[in-house]
C-alpha cells in the first residue's frame, strides 16, 4: 500500500494506491484469471480517517462491494468523496505528508491505433472517435504522485512496469507513486498478444520481431508522455469536490430466474425473470480542478460504475466517456479536459431487460449516458465551494 496526504488550507486530502506486487490470481485464489490484475482506490477527505480497504470486482465479490461501500458510506463524515477507480501495480509502503502549495497538471495523448490493428471483437475497421492517454499529476512540497488512465480495455503487469519506469525517468516522479488504469472499452485495442511478442522479441530475445510491435513502442512511449507533459504543466490549484445521481443508464445483468437459478444477461423481456441479483451504483463521484488566479475549471476526475460496452462493433471508440468529455467542452470551453476511471461495474452493463431493445440500442445509450454524466456535473458545480 501506498499512502499520500496533501493539504489545502485546513483541509486534508488522502491519496491511496494498493495492490500486489503478484499477479491477482496468486493473492485470491477464488478470482482466477482476470483481464484486470491490480487495482486503485483513490480517497479525498476532509478529516483524517482510517482507510478502508476492499477489493472492488462486484464481478466476484457481488454482494459486498456495492452494498458495503454505501454501508462504510454512512459511517464515514460527510463532506467527502471517495472514487474507485482501476488501479496498477504498486509497492508497499508509506511517505510522509508534506505542506506547501497543492499543484496539480493533466497532460493528454492520443494512443489510437491504425485501422486495421487488432481490436477487442477482431480487427478494427474505423475510428468512431479518438482513443486518449489521460494523465494528472499531484505535487506538494516533496511528494508527488500521477495518475493516468488510457481508453483499452486493460493494463497488464508489463506494461504497467514499462510505462512507469520511463516516465519516472523522464519525470522524476518515483516508480511506486504512479499509477495507471484502463477505462475498460470494449471498443479499444486488443494488446495482449502483441505485448508478450514485444517483450519476447526486445527483452528475452527469443523471437523474431512482428510489424505489431510498432504500435506497443508507441504506446508505451505515449502514455509515458501524457504524464511527462502534465509534470511539465502543473501550476497551484482548488479541489472541488461533488456528487450527483444519474439513474436510468445503468442496470444489474446477473438476475435470479424462476428456474431457482442466477443467470448472467439472460436477455430482453425474458419472462423467467424474477428480479436483478444484486445492486448498482448511480453515484457519479467528481472532483474539479481550477488553477490559482483563473475562473474557471480546467479539468475534472470523475468515476461511474457502468461497463464501456454500449457502442459495439469494430471501430475504435472510448464509448461513452467520449461524450462525457465532448459535452463538459461545451460548457466548461474547449481546453477543458475530463479524465475518467470506470467504478465497480464488474455486474453492472447498460442494458434494461425489463425494456424492448430499443430502449438500450448501442450508441444511442452511449451518447445518453455521456450527456446524463455531464449534465449532473454542470448541475451540482455551481454550488460547490472550495474543498
Amino acid at each position: 500500500m501506498k499512502r499520500f496526504m496533501f493539504n489545502q488550507g485546513k483541509n486534508q486530502y488522502y491519496f491511496v494506491t494498493f495492490s500486489s506486487n503478484y499477479p491477482v490470481k496468486d493473492c485470491f485464489p477464488v478470482i482466477g484469471d482476470l483481464y484486470l490484475t491490480n487495482f486503485l482506490k483513490l480517497l479525498f477527505m476532509k478529516r483524517y480517517w482510517p482507510i478502508l480497504m476492499d477489493c472492488h470486482l462486484s464481478a466476484i465479490l457481488k454482494p459486498f462491494t456495492i452494498s458495503g461501500l454505501n454501508i462504510f458510506r454512512t459511517m464515514l463524515p460527510g463532506n467527502m468523496l471517495i472514487l474507485i477507480l482501476f488501479n496498477l501495480l504498486l509497492s508497499p509502503g508509506c511517505r510522509e505528508h508534506h505542506t506547501g502549495i497543492f499543484k496539480t497538471g493533466t497532460g493528454v495523448v492520443e494512443i489510437t491505433p491504425p485501422v486495421g490493428y487488432y481490436h477487442y471483437r477482431g480487427i478494427s475497421t474505423g475510428i468512431k472517435d479518438p482513443l486518449y492517454a489521460k494523465a494528472i499529476v499531484f505535487e506538494q512540497g516533496e511528494t508527488n504522485a500521477a495518475l493516468l488512465f488510457c481508453d483499452i480495455l486493460s493494463i497488464p503487469r508489463e506494461l504497467s512496469i514499462a510505462v512507469r519506469e520511463l516516465a519516472s525517468e523522464q519525470t522524476g516522479i518515483p516508480f511506486e507513486n504512479i499509477s495507471i488504469g484502463a477505462t475498460h472499452t470494449h471498443t479499444g485495442p486488443s494488446i495482449r498478444e502483441p505485448l508478450r511478442n514485444y517483450f519476447e522479441s526486445n527483452v528475452s530475445g527469443t523471437a523474431e520481431r512482428d510489424t505489431t510491435d510498432d504500435y506497443i513502442e508507441t504506446l508505451i512511449t505515449r502514455m509515458a508522455e501524457a504524464i511527462a507533459l502534465a509534470n511539465e504543466n502543473k501550476g497551484e490549484t482548488d479541489i472541488y469536490a461533488g456528487i450527483s445521481r444519474v439513474e436510468g443508464v445503468s442496470f444489474n445483468r446477473r438476475f435470479l430466474m424462476t428456474d431457482g437459478r442466477v443467470r448472467f444477461n439472460p436477455g430482453i423481456l425474458n419472462p423467467g425473470i424474477v428480479s436483478p441479483a444484486g445492486p448498482i451504483d448511480p453515484d457519479f463521484h467528481y472532483i474539479l480542478f481550477r488553477k490559482a488566479g483563473q475562473t474557471g475549471f480546467s479539468a475534472s476526475l470523475s468515476v461511474f460504475a457502468n461497463h464501456l460496452d454500449t457502442e459495439g462493433g469494430t471501430e475504435y471508440s472510448a464509448d461513452y466517456p467520449y461524450y462525457l468529455q465532448k459535452y463538459l467542452k461545451e460548457h466548461f470551453g474547449e481546453d477543458f479536459i475530463s479524465i475518467f476511471g470506470t467504478g465497480t461495474c464488474g455486474d453492472v452493463n447498460h442494458i434494461d431487460v425489463t425494456k424492448p431493445a430499443e430502449a438500450t440500442r448501442r450508441q444511442h445509450i452511449t451518447e445518453k449516458t455521456g450527456r446524463r454524466l455531464a449534465g449532473a456535473l454542470k448541475e451540482s458545480a455551481p454550488g460547490l465551494e472550495p474543498s
